[in-house]
C-alpha cells in the first residue's frame, strides 16, 4: 500500500500531458497495479528513491506474450518513464534507463529485445540510449499515431454493403481466436489471444455495449474482423491537460480505448464498419471519444484519418545488445501496439 500511494503521488506530480507532444496524463488511481492485473500481463516497476526513501522516479517493463513467426514469443515494453520535476537533470532518468536495459536482459536473456515507446519522433530517446550504452543496437523507428475520434461524427447510419456488426457472444469466441491467429501474423507485436484469454476479456472486462467486443460478419456469416472497446476509467484515468490537438475536448471525459483490433490489412471496410457502429452505440451511451493507436501504415490508421485529421505521433524502437538477425529491415509489417498497455 505504501508503494501504491507513493507511485500515485509521482503520477500526479509528473503531469506527463504538459510535454510538447503529449496532451495526455495517465493516472493509475486508485490502484497503480490494477491495469496490469486486468490486462493479464506481468509488469516490473523500477523505482528510484531519495535519501528519505521517497519515490522520485519510476520506469515500467511489461512482459507481453506475442504471436511470433516461430510460435509464441515475449515482447518487453518499456514505458511509464517518470522523474519528479524537482529531481530532473540529476541523472536519475539515466539510471532508470540503464536499469530497464539490464532488466530486459535479465528477463529475456542476452538476445532479448526491449521496445521503447516514446511520444513524438523518439529522436531524443534514441540519442539518450545510445549515449548511455554504446553497445546497444536499435531498430529503425516505427511510426505510430494516436487518434482521438469524436463519436458524434459518425452518428448517422452508413452503408457497409452486407456487413453486419454486433456485440460478441460466447459462441463467437472460437472463431475470434482462429481469425486472430491468422491476422496477427500480418503485424508485429500482436499479443497472444487464445480462446481462454478472449473469453476472460469478453466476460470480465469488456462486458456490455459499447464497452465490449464488436464483431463483423459478411452475408455468408463468415467472421471478417473484431475489435474490443475498453472503458478504462476504473483502472487507468486519462486526463487532457491542454486543449491541443483536440479543441473543446474538456479536462476530463469518458472515453473508450480500442483493444485487440483484428482487422485484415486489406479490409478498411471492416474497420470502418466496426468503428462507426461502435461509435453510434458509444454516443448514445454518453461516451464522446474513442482512442485508437495504430501504425501509420495500417488499414486501421487509414480509416481513422478519414474520421479525424488530428492525431499525436508516437515512435516504437526495438533495443538489444545482440543485433544479428533481430532487426529485419525488410520486415515492413505494421506494428501492433495496445493502447491500453503502452
Amino acid at each position: 500500500m505504501r508503494d501504491n500511494v507513493a507511485l500515485l503521488a509521482l503520477d500526479a506530480a509528473c503531469r506527463m500531458g504538459a510535454g510538447r507532444w503529449s496532451a495526455w496524463t495517465i493516472r493509475h488511481d486508485p490502484d497503480f497495479f490494477a491495469l496490469f492485473r486486468v490486462a493479464g500481463v506481468r509488469a516490473h516497476v523500477g523505482a528510484a528513491m531519495d535519501g528519505a526513501e521517497r519515490v522520485i522516479a519510476t520506469v515500467t517493463i511489461v512482459e507481453q506474450p506475442i504471436v511470433g513467426d516461430q510460435g509464441i514469443d515475449t515482447a518487453l515494453y518499456v514505458s511509464g518513464w517518470q522523474v519528479h520535476p524537482a529531481y530532473r537533470g540529476r541523472g536519475v532518468g539515466d539510471a532508470l534507463a540503464r536499469w530497464a536495459i539490464d532488466r530486459c536482459l535479465t528477463i529475456g536473456g542476452p538476445t532479448s529485445v526491449g521496445w521503447f515507446v516514446a511520444a513524438g519522433s523518439g529522436a531524443r530517446l534514441r540519442s539518450r540510449l545510445a549515449r548511455l550504452d554504446p553497445s546497444l543496437a536499435m531498430s529503425r523507428p516505427s511510426a505510430l499515431r494516436l487518434y482521438c475520434l469524436r463519436t458524434f461524427h459518425w452518428r448517422s447510419a452508413m452503408r457497409f454493403g452486407r456487413l453486419v456488426v454486433r456485440p460478441a457472444r460466447p459462441d463467437d469466441v472460437v472463431e475470434m481466436a482462429a481469425l486472430w491467429d491468422s491476422a496477427a501474423l500480418a503485424r508485429r507485436l500482436a499479443p497472444r489471444l487464445d480462446v481462454a484469454v478472449l473469453e476472460r476479456w469478453r466476460s470480465h472486462v469488456m462486458t456490455d455495449a459499447p464497452a465490449c467486443y464488436w464483431v463483423v460478419r459478411d452475408a455468408s456469416g463468415t467472421l471478417r474482423g473484431f475489435m474490443g472497446l475498453w472503458d478504462q476509467r476504473a483502472v487507468k484515468h486519462l486526463h487532457l491537460e491542454r486543449p491541443l490537438p483536440w479543441p473543446r475536448a474538456g479536462p476530463r471525459f469518458p472515453c473508450l480505448v480500442a483493444t485487440h483490433p483484428c482487422v485484415p490489412l486489406d479490409a478498411p471496410d471492416v474497420a470502418r464498419a466496426l468503428l462507426s457502429t461502435a461509435s453510434r452505440a458509444a454516443c448514445r451511451a454518453g461516451v464522446r471519444r474513442i482512442l485508437v493507436m495504430a501504425d501509420a501504415a495500417d488499414s486501421l490508421a487509414t480509416v481513422c484519418r478519414e474520421w479525424s485529421a488530428r492525431s499525436q505521433p508516437y515512435t516504437a524502437t526495438a533495443v538489444s545488445r545482440c543485433a544479428t538477425g533481430l532487426f529485419a529491415e525488410t520486415d515492413r509489417r505494421p506494428v501492433h501496439m495496445e493502447t491500453g498497455i503502452a
